[in-house]
Order: structure tokens, then C-alpha cells, then sequence
């Protein structure tokens, strides 16, 4: 008789307890932003929640704080070969190309067989008209993903592309 009313008193406080346990957190994850911001509150020297919070910003097209984040991310953990394919999309969007062709090299640099950013980089030569160059990534790329569709596509344009160029001079 006296051990039913401990076990019911114990249960009842380990509920309440787990509710609001439960009720703080929510707050914290009501997504994913939320969630990864709280990562870097209670962790030090986290590229990985500021690389995710770089992606989430990029999705948003808010650069500016992407480019932050992804900026930190490198500064904690400069082998981070995506972190610098996505500063690379920010610096694309924003027409700088350098910085852009910079940071996919870099990315290339550290992992060689990273398909999206030879892909993307083969895209801004594309855009500079620099079709051999273009070609030459283009061609990685399709060594890497030889079924892509959008890589034999725009390497027949390409390829197009420089047979005018030539044909011109």
C-alpha cells in the first residue's frame, strides 16, 4: 500500500520533468536555423553548425549571411571542401566571378573528384565565353558523372560554341 503512492508520485514528477524538459527545447528546434543557432551557443569552434547554417541561408538567397557562416566554417576547418563550392555559388549569384573561380579551384584543390564544383566552375567559364576551359571541366565532369544529362548538354553547346569561335578567325 505505501510503495503505490511513491511509484505514482515518482511518475507523475518524472512526467512533469520530461515536459518541460520538452517544452524548453521546442523552442529551441522549431527549425532548422533555430536549431543549428543553438548548436553554436552551446558548442565552441562548430564548423559543421556554421556550414549548415551557411547552406540554409544560401536556400534563402540571403548571401550576405551565408557567406558569413560559410566564411566561419573555413576559419575553424579550412579542409572543408563544400563550405568553399558554396561560397562559390554565393560569389556566381553575385557576378564575382574571380572570387567564384577561386573558391570552386579551391574545392577542386581538396577534393579533386567534387563533380559540383568542376560543374560549376565549367558554368562560369561557360558564361566568360572561355569555352575551352568550359570543355575541360565539362569533361571531368562527365568522367565523374558520365550520365548526367546536363553535362553532355552542355558539352555539346560548348563544343559548339568554340567550333563558331574557331570558325570566326
Amino acid at each position: 500500500p505505501f510503495l503505490i503512492p511513491l511509484v505514482l508520485t515518482l511518475i507523475v514528477f518524472w512526467s512533469t520533468t520530461l515536459c518541460v524538459w520538452t517544452s524548453n527545447h521546442i523552442n529551441k528546434w522549431k527549425n532548422n536555423i533555430t536549431l543549428w543557432e543553438n548548436a553554436l551557443i552551446n558548442t565552441k569552434n562548430n564548423f559543421i553548425a556554421h556550414y549548415n547554417l551557411g547552406v540554409l541561408f544560401l536556400e534563402k538567397n540571403d548571401f550576405l549571411s551565408s557567406e558569413g557562416h560559410l566564411q566561419e566554417c573555413i576559419k575553424i576547418n579550412p579542409r572543408m571542401a563544400e563550405a568553399y563550392v558554396n561560397l562559390g555559388i554565393i560569389y556566381h549569384q553575385n557576378k564575382k566571378y574571380p572570387d567564384s573561380i577561386h573558391s570552386y579551384k579551391k574545392a577542386i584543390r581538396l577534393k579533386p573528384d567534387l563533380f559540383e564544383a568542376w560543374f560549376n566552375l565549367s558554368d562560369i567559364y561557360y558564361e566568360l565565353s572561355n569555352y575551352e576551359i568550359a570543355l575541360t571541366c565539362l569533361k571531368k565532369c562527365r568522367s565523374l558523372n558520365p550520365l548526367d544529362p546536363a553535362v553532355n548538354q552542355n558539352l555539346m553547346s560548348a563544343e559548339k560554341n568554340l567550333s563558331k569561335e574557331k570558325g570566326k578567325s
